[in-house]
């Protein structure tokens, strides 16, 4: 028949996932990263996962972030170490960074820090629990970033970490039974062993978690050290007047 198209097929809409750019961006949705432009979320035997094509692969822990107030807060064990203490030592590359370390040319080119974290620090601060960042590396974006914050004491570039704090905690007259410390690998150990209370974050190595008082359920460089912050705070009964201030 004139006009007429024989062994027509229906026509099917095809909706494919948008893509926002061709360049990779990082976004989070509930509490998972979504890598924009190169992959989307989708549920899968009640798991989240990632599709990249037809190739699944779960999210690993250290691609997710838990919120301080999902976190179960300090054991009443730990009540006593915490209201003493008047020092928190901070390890920085995987504990105040999600670790990762980003070069270029010249060199070291990047380091990412969690605001909230930082919030956390200040508020330590302020109810009266001095800070220190020991870290075996220099950098000078972690410099710049402890000085906004700031931090107490700011010692780089020893890997001695142990000799280093020592000889901080005698110049500020202090004990170890007035300290804690969080770090995330074995660089760390020695001071985790002698801290009064000491803790790991999510990320940190299966050794480290081992020798702990206390894992947070964020990962380095994701909120740890709020998590952290916050349960000293909670535990020392300070809370309350730490957030005071911002209920104004």
């Amino acid at each position: 028949m004139s006009g007429e198209l024989l062994n027509q097929r229906p026509l099917r809409r095809v909706i494919r996932p948008r893509v926002q750019s061709t360049t990779a961006r990082l976004a989070q949705s509930s509490g998972s990263i979504i890598e924009l432009g190169a992959a989307f979320e989708k549920p899968c035997h009640s798991r989240r996962m990632l599709t990249f094509g037809t190739h699944l692969r779960p999210l690993s822990p250290s691609m997710t972030t838990t919120s301080p107030d999902q976190s179960a807060g300090l054991p009443q064990s730990l009540h006593a170490a915490a209201a003493a203490l008047r020092l928190l030592i901070i390890d920085v590359d995987g504990v105040l960074t999600d670790g990762a370390l980003y070069y270029d040319a010249t060199g070291e080119a990047l380091k990412r820090f969690h605001v909230h974290d930082g919030q956390g620090l200040k508020l330590l601060q302020q109810q009266g629990i001095a800070i220190a960042a020991i870290s075996g590396r220099n950098s000078a974006m972690v410099e710049r970033r402890l000085r906004e914050l700031g931090v107490d004491e700011i010692l780089q570039g020893n890997e001695q970490k142990l000799t280093v704090a020592e000889a901080m905690m005698r110049r500020r007259g202090l004990a170890w039974s007035a300290c804690a410390a969080i770090g995330d690998d074995l660089p760390d150990l020695p001071l985790l062993r002698r801290a009064a209370l000491s803790v790991a974050p999510a990320n940190a190595n299966a050794e480290i978690k081992r020798h702990v008082h206390w894992t947070t359920q964020a990962s380095g460089g994701n909120g740890a050290v709020r998590e952290l912050a916050d349960a000293l705070l909670e535990a020392r009964g300070q809370r309350a007047a730490a957030i005071a201030p911002y209920l104004q």
